[in-house]
């Protein structure tokens, strides 16, 4: 296996065959609920995480060119603070599984 067959592997998409766009994941979020959005959308049966999002807030216009995505994961991590999901240690603050998160 050589450098540019993983190379080549990464940049693999999922195209449509009968329009040849390119797959994309909708993704429809309550900027206030980011993370219920999100849990919701990555546990749908067609969510294929190889395709990229496409993310649109609730009531609001425009097309995710970029910007909506990044907002989209911005807020998600902003709101991960907030979860019962962090451990706080002498050096700062650790990942930690805790079954009983929602």
């Amino acid at each position: 296996m050589t450098i540019e067959s993983v190379l080549d592997a990464e940049r693999v998409t999922r195209v449509n065959p009968r329009t040849g766009n390119q797959l994309k994941n909708k993704v429809n979020v309550y900027r206030e609920n980011v993370l219920e959005g999100a849990k919701t959308a990555f546990q749908r049966q067609c969510f294929d995480p190889v395709c990229k999002l496409s993310v649109k807030f609730a009531e609001e216009d425009g097309f995710d060119l970029g910007g909506p995505s990044r907002e989209f994961l911005r807020l998600a991590i902003e709101q991960t603070r907030t979860q019962p999901i962090w451990s706080e240690k002498e050096d700062g603050l650790i990942l930690i599984l805790n079954s009983s998160c929602k």
